[in-house]
């Protein structure tokens, strides 16, 4: 076990609030919870009791013998022009909706102590596959490692196979007919919504422009497929996204990485009533990204 620094700066902002639930922070939990996601969607085609089993000696449980995290986080950000003004939905017409985030390029450090090489593989894989705080599956959110300690890190997208595959024991391979597409060789029901794949998609030179495009294209194509919040028979539905879309940046050019989770459970959209939002549209949805 080690203690890690990771020299970090954000892509694109951050919406994500401290204990008033008004002022951006960027706080520890806040990163924990994205590793202990992106875990679960590496390691969801688990027998549930293992996968309990294994998350819990990372993370920690509130189970008898499982105890706290074996791992913790510490933030450290030495600048103090950090916050600013952006809008939640770059494509609205509305240009007056905006909200406090934490703005991109700012640099921060993010030190884990007690970190092992997994530890260390799954904070990067959460680098190129999610962001943090609200909008994180629109692009918002998104940040890159600078350093690891006194070594520079770079990124590419055969690192991220490698990383995948470290952390779930040679289960992703490259599609052999689109390099830019990884997958997911596990195909049987999953306990938690699993990485089916991910895909990188073409460059953008603007970050503003690619926030955009993701705006565009998820409004344009919002389906209950993609997402939704609906009541019916006065029971509030609620399905996330499958869809998680973040942004990589590898020499000052971007690129929409998405990636689609499968879900284990069939989501309840044939019972609801608004017909013209059965269709399913989530590949246009990525299709329009990524072209």
């Amino acid at each position: 076990m080690q203690k890690i620094i990771f020299q970090c700066e954000t892509i694109t902002p951050m919406f994500l609030a401290g204990a008033d639930g008004k002022t951006p922070e960027l706080r520890p939990p806040s990163i924990k919870a994205a590793m202990r996601f992106w875990w679960r969607a590496i390691n969801g085609h688990l027998p549930l009791a293992e996968l309990m089993e294994k998350e819990a000696l990372i993370f920690g449980g509130s189970g008898e013998k499982e105890g706290r995290s074996k791992f913790s986080i510490r933030i450290t950000c030495n600048s103090n022009d950090i916050f600013s003004e952006y809008r939640p939905l770059p494509h609205s017409d509305n240009k007056k909706f905006t909200a406090k985030c934490i703005k991109e390029r700012v640099a921060f450090q993010v030190i884990i102590s007690n970190a092992d090489e997994t530890i260390k593989n799954l904070f990067l894989t959460v680098s190129y596959l999610g962001g943090i705080g609200k909008r994180s599956r629109r692009g918002f959110g998104s940040f890159k490692v600078i350093k690891i300690g006194e070594e520079s890190y770079s990124y590419e997208f055969n690192s991220l196979l490698t990383l995948l595959n470290k952390l779930h024991n040679d289960g992703f391979q490259l599609n052999e007919t689109n390099k830019n597409e990884i997958n997911c060789v596990y195909q049987k029901q999953a306990n938690y919504p699993i990485i089916e794949k991910v895909i990188i998609g073409k460059e953008y030179n603007d970050i503003n422009e690619l926030l955009k495009k993701i705006g565009e294209s998820s409004h344009k194509n919002d389906c209950y497929h993609t997402g939704f919040t609906e009541k019916y028979n006065g029971e509030n539905l609620r399905f996330a996204s499958p869809i998680y879309v973040s942004c990589l940046e590898i020499k000052n050019v971007f690129y929409p990485v998405i990636t689609k989770l499968k879900s284990s459970s069939s989501v309840p959209f044939i019972s609801l009533s608004n017909n013209s939002k059965k269709t399913n549209k989530v590949q246009d949805f990525i299709e329009e990204i990524i072209i």
